[in-house]
């Protein structure tokens, strides 16, 4: 591995400064540099996580399948909670993977128009354009009147058009909005038409299933700092109507995406990549650099979801149902691994007890007895435990002859967070999938992954893969 002043070439003074500016150490900027270059390891897959059984877990195959009567015991679970509940959402993606293909299209079609220095690509050289900007094309001229946004388009709507109102700086400048102030949803009620945000979808699905008895609404969104003003304005903006409108009252937090979580943007050469003025590029981290805020929020449970993953209110009572159901199913859970717990250091405590006994102790039969008791007890705790932890979490753990050992991954696996997710049948769309995999410490767990975390030349991964599409 080069070393950092060797990456940095010349000005690599500055650069330590701007990285020590954003709280990254030197050991961190070398490992981001490490990572492109080598690339991520893959996790290690066990199987494909669904409601069936499998060969590694005969009890659990990973996925939970609810009947009719447990959702209305998870639904009564959650409606009686007294528990402290708060609701947390990553709001600092921006909005531009949303806008991809019409940034792509606008930068083909302008290229085309310089070289070939013609007004109107799309209707006078649409042959010099790629087939994907030619779809992206029609698709907003069919489709561009629907969209939640006004735009600002005179004479006929072209494609070229269309990209500019929806993405120049004179226009709306979409791509460098974040993705929680973008005008979602169309309404129309009352004679009035009016647009949300998914910033205002959050908060009016947490006034459904976030509120606490006394009808406050707990809300934490993850913002950038370049846009906390931003969504501040909007929140004042809209708070009293959606309070008049569910009748609840708002306690709203903003927290920040800690800078010392950016990841540097490199170039084809795995160098880090330089802006005009000399400057390191930076991109914000994934949601795993948000752990640290999550581990911030005092509440006893919390409910996350992403800020673009959001419904029309016409949707809603379903989305609200099963949260619901998710935060009772996370209680029962959390209420099992208490009694589980008990059980487990209960029954090690008395059999402790009586393993100090010293053989003369031992000669009064009675004593024997309780011992060999304890002993079956403390045994049987320890398989209700793994039995446990596989039955609801599948969760195995290593072969061990060390009994002292085992109970403590056995607490260790037992006395953490909880995490209940909710997953839809997979119906060919992008993105994540529950599987069983293998961490390091030789237990197996549930992880939802993405397909660019399996290794494709391991065929059992690759096997796990295809059951997984085929749930």
């Amino acid at each position: 591995m080069k070393n950092l002043e060797a990456i940095m070439n010349i000005d690599g003074n500055s650069y330590i400064k701007e990285l020590k500016n954003r709280g990254i150490s030197k050991a961190q900027f070398e490992n981001s540099i490490e990572r492109f270059e080598k690339g991520f390891p893959f996790i290690k897959i066990v199987d494909a996580a669904t409601p069936k059984r499998t060969e590694e877990h005969s009890v659990n195959g990973g996925v939970k399948v609810l009947s009719e009567k447990e959702q209305v015991q998870a639904l009564k679970t959650a409606f009686g909670l007294k528990s402290d509940v708060c609701k947390f959402t990553p709001a600092s993606g921006a909005a531009s993977r949303m806008f991809k293909d019409v940034f792509a299209a606008g930068e083909e079609v302008d290229n085309i128009c310089h070289d070939s220095g013609i007004d109107n690509v799309s209707n006078n050289c649409g042959n010099m354009l790629s087939a994907k900007t030619l779809e992206t094309i029609e698709s907003l001229k069919k489709n561009w009147k629907k969209f939640p946004f006004e735009l600002d388009i005179k004479g006929a709507a072209t494609g070229e058009k269309i990209i500019h109102a929806m993405i120049d700086e004179g226009a709306l400048n979409l791509g460098v909005y974040p993705k929680g102030l973008i005008p979602f949803h169309k309404y129309k009620k009352k004679g009035m038409s009016f647009v949300r945000t998914p910033f205002e979808e959050h908060l009016v699905e947490g006034a459904l299933y976030a509120r606490d008895i006394k009808g406050v609404v707990r809300i934490i969104f993850s913002v950038s700092p370049e846009h906390l003003e931003e969504f501040k304005s909007l929140f004042e903006k809209v708070c009293d109507r959606y309070e008049k409108d569910y009748r609840c009252k708002y306690n709203l937090m903003f927290t920040l995406q800690s800078p010392a979580t950016d990841i540097v943007a490199v170039d084809m050469d795995n160098k880090p990549f330089k802006k005009e003025d000399g400057t390191l590029l930076f991109r914000p981290g994934g949601h795993g650099a948000l752990l640290k805020n999550l581990n911030e929020i005092e509440a006893d449970y919390i409910f996350l979801k992403n800020i673009d993953n959001v419904v029309k209110e016409s949707f809603i009572k379903e989305t609200a149902k099963w949260k619901k159901v998710l935060l009772g199913r996370a209680v029962e859970l959390h209420n099992k691994c208490g009694l589980v717990i008990l059980n487990l250091v209960e029954s090690l405590n008395v059999f402790a007890k009586y393993s100090k006994l010293g053989k003369e102790d031992l000669k009064v039969p009675q004593l024997a007895k309780n011992k060999e008791i304890a002993r079956q007890e403390f045994e049987k705790a320890i398989i209700d435990a793994r039995n446990f932890l596989n039955d609801e979490f599948c969760v195995v753990l290593p072969e061990t002859n060390e009994q002292s050992k085992l109970v403590q991954m056995l607490l260790t696996k037992l006395n953490r967070p909880i995490r209940v997710c909710g997953m839809v049948k997979n119906e060919g769309e992008p993105g994540g999938g529950p599987f069983i995999v293998m961490d390091s410490d030789g237990c197996t767990s549930l992880q939802i992954l993405e397909e660019s975390q399996i290794d494709k030349s391991d065929p059992k991964a690759v096997a796990a893969l295809h059951t997984f599409h085929a749930f």
